[in-house]
């Protein structure tokens, strides 16, 4: 199981919100994992195009970018298709370097450098159909 742990801010659950209605489906339904690899890729361009065009109140590239970050994850979990500019933004996003901006304490640094290790493994790794058991 690869660990992936996500900032737990409002972007992510905003995010996920997101992902889910436009798959026409409830944000409950996330724990009964009812989000599909035809689901997501049936909705997939509707998704980036929201994600690459969005306009948060402070306009933060770093909500684009944790868009990005969570739909990553959908695509792992479902095996979908995994669009070169997710792909992208997820590299860029997840190296220590542009995290570190962030402002992690040093007691958590150790831990979110390998978590960011393991999700840019699996963004490397993907291939379609190949679903990845992650842990968040």
């Amino acid at each position: 199981m690869t660990d992936i742990r996500l900032l737990d801010d409002e972007h992510d659950k905003e995010w996920t919100r997101f992902i889910f209605n436009a798959c026409d489906l409830e944000y409950h339904q996330l724990r009964e994992n009812k989000i599909t690899r035809e689901i997501l890729e049936k909705n997939l361009d509707q998704i980036v195009n929201k994600i690459f065009n969005c306009n948060d109140e402070y306009n933060n590239v770093d909500a684009i970018l944790i868009g990005f970050q969570i739909l990553g994850i959908f695509i792992l979990k479902t095996g979908a298709f995994l669009p070169e500019i997710v792909k992208n933004a997820i590299l860029f996003s997840t190296t220590w370097e542009y995290d570190k901006m962030r402002g992690w304490s040093r007691l958590l640094e150790e831990e979110r450098k390998e978590n960011l290790d393991n999700f840019r493994k699996a963004i490397l790794n993907h291939k379609v159909g190949k679903i990845i058991k992650i842990s968040f």
